[in-house]
C-alpha cells in the first residue's frame, strides 16, 4: 500500500509564513557555488537536487491522506484541505471509484470537499464512510447557499454513504 499525506496541519491550513520563506531562500543561498549558476542546465541540476525539505513545503493544508491498495483501490482518509490538490491528481490520473473515511466531522476534516473535483464528474463513483448515521446531512448542511454556492446536490449521483460500526474492516 501507498500512503502520502496531503494535508496534516490541524484546525486551520496554515500557509508558510514571509519569515519561513525567507529562511528556505536563505538556506539555498548559502547552498549554491558559483558553477551553480553558470547556465540553465547547472541551475536545473543544482534545484533538483536540493532536498525536499528546501525544494518544496509541507504542512499546510489539513487532514487528508490518501491510500493506494496493492489492488490500485483509491482510500481517503479524512476531507480536510489537502483533499483538493488530491482531487485534481486523481482526475489527471482517471481514478473514478473513491472510498472516503471520515473520522469525525470537525471542520478541518470536511471543510475540503467542497472543492474536491471528482465529486462533481458524473463518472465518479464515491463512497463515503463513517460512525455517524447521518453523514449525509451533516456534510449537507455545510454545503447550504448560506456557506457556499452549491449545494451536495451538485456532487455525483454515483455516491454512497456507508455507516460504520467499530468492529467493521474494509478491504
Amino acid at each position: 500500500m501507498k500512503v502520502k499525506l496531503w494535508g496534516v496541519r490541524g484546525s486551520l491550513p496554515t500557509p508558510l509564513t514571509q519569515e519561513m520563506v525567507r529562511a528556505k531562500i536563505d538556506a539555498v543561498v548559502q547552498r549554491m557555488s558559483p558553477q551553480d549558476l553558470e547556465n540553465s542546465d547547472s541551475r536545473t541540476r543544482f534545484l533538483a537536487n536540493l532536498p525536499s525539505w528546501l525544494y518544496g513545503t509541507v504542512g499546510g493544508n489539513s487532514s487528508c491522506v490518501e491510500l493506494t491498495s496493492d489492488e490500485g483501490a483509491t482510500i481517503i482518509l479524512d476531507a480536510g484541505t489537502g483533499i483538493r490538490s488530491l482531487g485534481k491528481k486523481l482526475i489527471d490520473s482517471g481514478v473514478k471509484t473513491i472510498h472516503l473515511f471520515l473520522s469525525h466531522f470537525h471542520w478541518d476534516h470536511i471543510q475540503g470537499l467542497p472543492f474536491f473535483d471528482p465529486a462533481y464528474r458524473s463518472d465518479t463513483t464515491l463512497h463515503i464512510y463513517s460512525a455517524q448515521e447521518n453523514a449525509y446531512e451533516l456534510l449537507d448542511m455545510q454545503m447550504q447557499e448560506a456557506f457556499f454556492p452549491v449545494g451536495l446536490s451538485a456532487f455525483t449521483k454515483d455516491m454512497h454513504f456507508h455507516t460504520l460500526s467499530e468492529d467493521e474492516t474494509f478491504l
